[in-house]
């Protein structure tokens, strides 16, 4: 079955109903796909999430890369988007109007990125070189963005 937008609207509303935040996590397709649909049902977040995000995402001419910036600026609650492991990626990630930045490819014992695409950095440093870079971007804008780390430090 096809995801159905109406479903989508339907449980953002019931978790609302129920006094819940509404939490919602897409890939940069499903994003391009649905961001209006979610942004319309009324969602509290919205995680844009894939194995490696950046803002040079490159695709197969069929499909049309996600821009990032657009989406984040389009959308009327904050973005936190991921996953990404470098200082470069995690500061254009916040320039693209990221609320939050997802630090993490790899390093945890569900996760086989590292086993099965051979990529990967590990965690202490991916959190630091961001870390880094969030605090470079607060002091050139004023404008704070969390780095969450996402994934264990067992690889």
């Amino acid at each position: 079955e096809p995801i159905k937008p109406e479903l989508i609207t339907q449980r953002i509303q019931a978790i609302k109903a129920g006094g819940g935040v509404a939490a919602v996590s897409l890939t940069p397709a499903g994003a391009a796909r649905f961001g209006k649909t979610v942004a319309e049902a009324g969602a509290d977040l919205v995680f844009v999430q894939a194995t490696v995000v950046s803002t040079a995402h490159l695709s197969p001419t069929e499909i049309s890369p996600l821009d990032l910036a657009a989406f984040c600026a389009d959308m009327p609650m904050p973005v936190i988007l991921g996953n990404c492991v470098t200082y470069e990626v995690a500061l254009n990630l916040m320039k693209a109007g990221a609320a939050a930045v997802m630090v993490g490819i790899g390093p945890g014992a569900a996760c086989t990125s590292r086993g099965v695409l051979g990529i990967g950095i590990p965690q202490a440093t991916a959190v630091a070189d961001c870390a880094a870079a969030r605090d470079d971007f607060f002091a050139e804008t004023g404008r704070y963005v969390a780095i969450v780390a996402d994934g264990g430090l067992v690889t």
